[in-house]
């Protein structure tokens, strides 16, 4: 009885010899790339950037300042940043939003004062 299916020879027929994932390559052990890929289970192995980069570009660069100084970005410059911040939308082009799921009031609570914080160090008014 012949072999049917992808045992029968149909995967090389379609894909030739090189199928499914490669080995890693002795640079990448060495560097350890398996702790910096991002997402992408390709071979292409694009490089997460190293989380320091945040403070320099990205919403963590940025600060707050008071309505009357701010400059409305444009909605793919919004966009890009809201992609930043995962979980969050752009319901109306001027504003993002969350929601946030708290156990109880008492959590709830403390996270307010938690953010608060952060906005006063921020200057967020």
């Amino acid at each position: 009885m012949e072999p049917s299916g992808w045992a029968g020879g149909m995967e090389k027929a379609f894909f030739g010899e090189n199928v499914g994932a490669r080995d890693v390559t002795r640079g990448e052990q060495e560097t350890n790339f398996s702790e910096k890929v991002w997402f992408n289970w390709d071979t292409e192995h694009i490089v997460k950037p190293p989380d320091a980069i945040a403070s320099i570009v990205g919403l963590r660069s940025r600060k707050c300042v008071p309505s009357e100084q701010a400059v409305l970005l444009s909605g793919h410059d919004a966009e890009r940043l809201r992609n930043q911040v995962p979980g969050w939308r752009m319901p109306e082009s001027t504003k993002i939003q969350t929601d946030f799921k708290v156990k109880s009031e008492e959590a709830g609570e403390e996270m307010q004062r938690r953010l608060q914080a952060v906005f006063e160090e921020t200057g967020h008014p």
